[in-house]
């Protein structure tokens, strides 16, 4: 026997002003449990858009499908505590899958920072490639470049303080002249001793063994990490 065609129009409506209040947002072939016996999805859309066009029609839906202030003055007052409840279950949902949303976002942060980490050490990484047949690795290099950044700085500082690098009969500054010079401007500009900062000898021990050692000069990850940690407190220190 055929359902009522009345009661088949108000259950399309009931049902599909249920869905646009409460499930707005969601995907047009959400919950199609609210239409009963809708089981497959071309009864599910063909009943959810005819209750919402009959709504319109009434003036309870606008024509974006949302809500008027009729719809809420058809509803029973049980109807309306039956969606504030499963408004708030929609709501923690929601709140679930944004904390889950940011921690996934974090993550991706994250692994972009080590990508562009990596991006950095690449230009290194095909030093070593290049010139492995020397002998030398990425502990080689980074404590090769780590003791030249000092030297650096300490320029840089001594520009700063406006002082020059003094030298004995105009040679070439070695670095033992840079660290006197450096010495001196600290102590005049700032009050300070270069000692407190630069500890001179593990330094010149450091650059000579390079120096003369070459790439026959093996150092561990460890050492390397050391001497690196070293130079960035040192320039860290000279406040550049």
């Amino acid at each position: 026997m055929l359902r009522d065609y009345t009661q088949y129009n108000a259950e399309n409506e009931n049902a599909a002003l249920y869905y646009d209040i409460v499930f707005p947002t969601q995907s047009r072939n959400a919950h199609p449990e609210l239409f009963g016996d809708s089981v497959w999805h071309n009864s599910f859309y063909r009943r959810l858009s005819d209750g919402e066009e009959s709504l319109k029609g009434k003036r309870i839906l606008d024509k974006n499908r949302n809500p008027t202030d009729l719809a809420y003055q058809s509803l029973s007052s049980e109807t309306l505590r039956d969606m504030l409840k499963k408004l708030r279950e929609e709501s923690m949902k929601m709140a679930a899958k944004n904390d889950e949303l940011e921690r996934k976002i974090s993550e991706l942060q994250a692994r972009c920072q080590d990508l562009q980490k990596m991006e950095k050490y690449r230009l290194i990484n095909e030093i070593v490639d290049k010139f492995s047949s020397l002998g030398v690795d990425e502990n080689w290099i980074v404590v090769l470049i780590s003791t030249n950044l000092v030297e650096q700085a300490m320029k840089k500082k001594l520009e700063k303080l406006g002082m020059p690098i003094k030298t004995e009969n105009g040679k070439r500054p070695c670095f033992a002249d840079i660290v006197q010079s450096l010495g001196e401007a600290l102590q005049a500009k700032e009050n300070r001793s270069v000692r407190t900062l630069i500890k001179p000898r593990p330094l010149y021990e450091i650059r000579n063994e390079i120096d003369h050692a070459g790439y026959k000069m093996k150092i561990s990850q460890e050492q390397a990490q050391a001497i690196f940690v070293l130079v960035k407190d040192i320039v860290d220190d000279l406040r550049l």
